[in-house]
């Protein structure tokens, strides 16, 4: 595979709390996901995927890890996969534990199959509450992958200040809520493609 995406998902139960507006974050991002899937889907025929819900320090769950997928074997989300049933957010512990994976991955694949492009993504709607590990561990192994493209994508002011300290670019952090989910997903899904393609 010429690219590897990492995509982290939040799946604590504030995802889907009802807002005051009467709706959740959990139908609209299920929906995002599904319309950022699609679109890769579509377009590359030649990406692998590392993707995990995360919630609590024990709660981070990559899908058929160790095994790395294409992107046409992952099947869309829905209420029964992704349930948003998480009490506490350990987002520190999630990015360290997914480049941990990813360098381990990679380290043991021949010069020639390793992925000339890697994008990490990684969502949440909140703080870190539950790590064990530290903001500054998460931000160092962010640090030692220059030539990796960091998304992040947020909903709310916590989720945009954790992003900050994580050293994530400004212009790298795509904030949204129920009513922009998709576009934000999509938003991800171009920044994706182009990058791939400047790469060719």
């Amino acid at each position: 595979m010429n690219s590897l995406i990492v995509l982290l998902l939040d799946d604590s139960s504030s995802m889907r709390q009802m807002r005051s507006g009467g709706s959740s974050y959990q139908g609209p991002t299920i929906a995002g996901f599904n319309e950022f899937l699609s679109m890769m889907q579509l377009r590359r025929d030649d990406c692998e995927l590392y993707f995990a819900m995360f919630s609590g320090r024990h709660n981070f769950r990559p899908y058929a890890y160790p095994n790395f997928i294409s992107v046409y074997e992952m099947p869309k989300l829905d209420t029964n996969t992704y349930r948003c049933q998480g009490t506490y957010t350990a987002i520190y512990d999630a990015i360290c534990q997914a480049i941990d994976d990813v360098d381990e991955h990679i380290k043991g694949l021949p010069l020639e199959e390793r992925p000339i492009n890697v994008t990490f993504v990684a969502q949440t709607d909140g703080d870190d509450n539950d790590s064990r590990r530290t903001a500054e561990a998460a931000r160092n192994r962010i640090a030692r992958h220059p030539n990796w493209q960091f998304i992040f994508l947020g909903i709310g002011g916590d989720a945009q200040a954790t992003a900050k300290s994580l050293g994530f670019k400004p212009q790298a952090t795509i904030m949204y809520d129920d009513a922009t989910a998709e576009q934000a997903f999509s938003q991800t899904a171009d920044a994706i493609l182009e990058a791939l393609m400047q790469g060719e």
